[in-house]
């Protein structure tokens, strides 16, 4: 069995989809070939999982930088479409679970922002409007409570605890978007 080094260019013409595809430092023309061939198919892999251009496109640059680096762990060179394919799919997915950490961090409790003084004003404002339970169990996650010692407090099981918090929530941030 031939191993591939990215220090090694040791895959015959023969054995590789893209005949002048060799893997070597010295050769970043191959890659320019391997490029020009994939890039197509894996922004088209990339799109569908990101439904946006730009981040496809990034995606594909973070595949190609994937594959340089894991190059010599193909052991196959017929299957270099497909396991490139699959590095496109996952770098994709990596994307989105960022993105949605990234929009999560806006549902932070209230005490790890630094808000304006009106700000603290207008949510104190909304969360006094809100319905008792929900006000307590939102104002005691902000003050650093866990949900066991909360839904203790309440007297209800933590699932109720994390649905009363989520409303809250959900309610300040629509009143906020009024």
């Amino acid at each position: 069995m031939l191993s591939v080094s990215p220090r090694l260019s040791v895959w015959p013409a023969a054995w590789s989809p893209f005949p002048v595809f060799h893997v070597s430092e010295d050769t970043p023309r191959d890659w320019t070939v391997l490029d020009a061939r994939m890039r197509p198919r894996l922004q088209r892999v990339a799109l569908r999982v990101l439904g946006n251009p730009e981040d496809a496109e990034d995606a594909v640059q973070d595949t190609f930088f994937r594959a340089w680096k894991g190059a010599d762990t193909v052991r196959d060179p017929a299957a270099l479409e497909g396991w490139m394919c699959r590095i496109a799919r996952n770098v994709a997915i990596d994307h989105v679970r960022r993105r949605r950490y990234a929009e999560t961090l806006c549902d932070a409790p209230i005490s790890h922002r630094v808000p304006a003084p009106e700000a603290v004003h207008a949510v104190r404002e909304i969360v006094d409007r809100l319905p008792a339970h929900q006000r307590r169990a939102l104002d005691d996650a902000v003050a650093g409570y866990g949900m066991a010692e909360i839904a203790a407090r309440e007297g209800v099981s933590t699932a109720a605890v994390k649905t009363r918090i989520s409303r809250a929530r959900a309610a300040v941030r629509e009143a906020l978007r009024r």
